[in-house]
């Protein structure tokens, strides 16, 4: 997982003046979706799949089999959502053959094509995303025709940064160039930690009332309202649940040192730390006054219950199951946030040093 600095989730997910979502705010949009496609079987079958991409959450909501390359699906969301066509060949053991991302919106939505090339019509979303789409595959293609001409890693190394830079400063300008949409601010909230506050408030304050009042428009007000902790400052106290449903308050720690990691089912270092890392610190400092708190990421139960029995995590384990990302967070027993950790290198063992530094070991 991407961990970013300073511990923010706390506040972002906490704070006490973090607005609520409330759907009656919101009407339930109506969709339809009519395909006809060329070079399609009657054996394959789509799958409607909404997606919340910063949180690799997946949610299957429809599914049909092609007719002579027609197909349909109609229903009820409560907002536009980003969304998957996913086509399977039932006679060759449901393998995938395709996928098609898109954006489900309150419209007669109208694809046409064929499975290389599918185009989609009467949709206001959709022409927005395709912006977006066109960008990245046009600076991907100019990446790779560079990448072509050069052997040495570390000019690679340069050329890959260059263009990681150049894609997100011009995915910027366009989520400004197109702002009051459910596309941009999708864009914006992956990248709000890249962006001044003040340009995110300016963004916010042309945000219409449907947007303001999204989860995604909660969101960005939070993150604009929330106090930013920062290491040399005292924890915000915060409260979650572990599996069994039990409340665990941080505040229930006060005077240990806590290791408060965040990670997720999708976090593939996470789990190497789950089983390898976590459980030799508690062994050493199982005498001491020590707790590691790991605050799952995940917005599916079932997914955070499965991942946290593959990886055997017997300490304490909590979520709220709102998402969001953030580092591992070292707090000593005043209650102050000495340090974050960036990503994970096993060779180098640097919390369990610091923790040796708050615990005086030799």
């Amino acid at each position: 997982m991407k961990r970013l600095l300073a511990i923010i989730v706390v506040l972002l997910l906490f704070s006490c003046k973090n607005l609520s979502h409330n759907n009656s705010k919101n009407p339930l949009i109506k969709y339809s979706i009519q395909a006809e496609l060329s070079g399609i079987s009657d054996s394959t079958k789509i799958v409607l799949t909404v997606i919340d991409s910063r949180n690799f959450d997946f949610r299957k909501i429809d599914s049909v089999i092609t007719t002579n390359g027609l197909f349909s699906f109609k229903g009820l969301l409560n907002k536009p959502e980003e969304s998957l066509l996913t086509f399977y060949d039932l006679k060759n053991k449901d393998s995938i053959i395709n996928f098609f991302p898109f954006w489900i919106e309150n419209a007669d939505l109208i694809l046409k094509g064929n499975l290389n090339k599918i185009e989609i019509t009467n949709s206001p979303l959709n022409s927005i995303s395709k912006k977006f789409q066109n960008f990245l595959e046009e600076s991907r293609f100019k990446e790779r025709k560079e990448l072509d001409t050069v052997t040495t890693d570390s000019i690679r190394n340069l050329i890959r940064n260059k263009y990681n830079t150049q894609r997100r400063i011009g995915i910027i300008n366009l989520i400004y160039k197109y702002p009051n949409n459910f596309v941009s601010i999708t864009e914006l909230i992956k990248l709000q930690l890249t962006i001044s506050k003040d340009s995110l408030q300016l963004y916010y304050n042309q945000l219409n009332g449907l947007l303001k009042n999204s989860e995604k428009g909660i969101s960005l007000h939070n993150f604009l309202t929330s106090k930013r902790l920062v290491i040399g400052e005292h924890f915000i106290d915060f409260t979650a649940r572990d599996l069994a449903g039990n409340s665990v308050k941080l505040s229930d720690f006060k005077g240990k040192v806590i290791l408060l990691d965040f990670w997720a089912w999708w976090c593939g270092s996470c789990h190497f730390q789950n089983r390898n890392e976590f459980p030799s610190l508690i062994a050493k400092y199982k005498k001491d006054d020590f707790v590691i708190i790991s605050y799952s990421l995940d917005t599916n139960k079932d997914l955070w219950k499965k991942s946290s029995l593959d990886d055997n995590i017997t300490w304490v384990n909590i979520s709220n199951l709102k998402g969001m990302d953030d580092p591992i967070a070292l707090i000593n027993k005043k209650g102050i946030v000495i340090e974050s950790f960036l990503g994970y290198d096993p060779k180098k063992n640097l919390i369990e040093k610091e923790i040796d530094k708050l615990l005086k070991y030799n």
